[in-house]
């Protein structure tokens, strides 16, 4: 009797760290609470899906261009990466109308092709000083797929309708046209004194022979 209960035991106290072994998930070593964990297709499924939802086909940069120093026209470039060959891209631009004006039309497709950065220009004009947000999405079709992509990019105008902060191109061709302005007016000013003695003169003259 006293054997039997001893052999009893025995096995009881080797078949524990079996037990506890099943129920410990292998990649996460922590006691389940009697359950175990299995990856199963639908969870293996579900990553693999989001990872696709998640990947971008559509890269957009935008950058300001230098401001026309004539017509305050401010141009934005649109740089967009396709990770896809289509015909079908369109480009949709939303701002306040009240406060800029675009310059250009922007309906209709135009094509891309893969890995090969394609840039777009468009222009707005201010209407009035403040803060205007821009938002491009770029849109491409593939196959009845639509994968769109959304940026925005602030434009800044001051009282005098030039941007803020001004580009180091901007104040050299100001910098310029105030220069040419100022040759301008002063090879116009030698040229309105000197026809102006010369006539004079003549005048004088008629005037003292009368």
């Amino acid at each position: 009797m006293k054997r039997l209960i001893l052999i009893t035991t025995l096995l009881l106290f080797l078949s524990v760290p079996f037990g506890v072994w099943a129920l410990v998930d292998v990649n996460n070593p922590v006691p389940n609470d009697g359950k175990i964990r299995i990856a199963t297709e639908e969870s293996t499924s579900s990553s693999s899906s989001s990872s696709e939802t998640s990947s971008k086909l559509l890269t957009i940069s935008l950058k300001k261009l230098t401001q026309n120093i004539f017509t305050k026209s401010q141009p934005i470039e649109i740089e967009v990466l396709s990770q896809i060959d289509t015909d079908r891209l369109q480009i949709s631009l939303t701002y306040d109308n009240k406060k800029i004006s675009l310059n250009e039309k922007n309906d209709g497709f135009t094509s891309i092709s893969k890995d090969v950065p394609t840039r777009y220009t468009y222009s707005f004009t201010p209407l009035t000083e403040g803060v205007n947000k821009v938002v491009v999405k770029v849109q491409a079709w593939q196959n009845e797929a639509n994968y769109p992509e959304t940026e925005t990019i602030d434009l800044v105008f001051d009282k005098n309708l030039e941007i803020v902060p001004q580009t180091d191109q901007y104040r050299t061709n100001y910098t310029i046209y105030q220069i040419v302005m100022f040759v301008v007016f002063m090879i116009v000013l030698v040229i309105a004194v000197f026809f102006g003695l010369k006539f004079g003169k003549r005048f004088i003259h008629w005037y003292e022979r009368d």
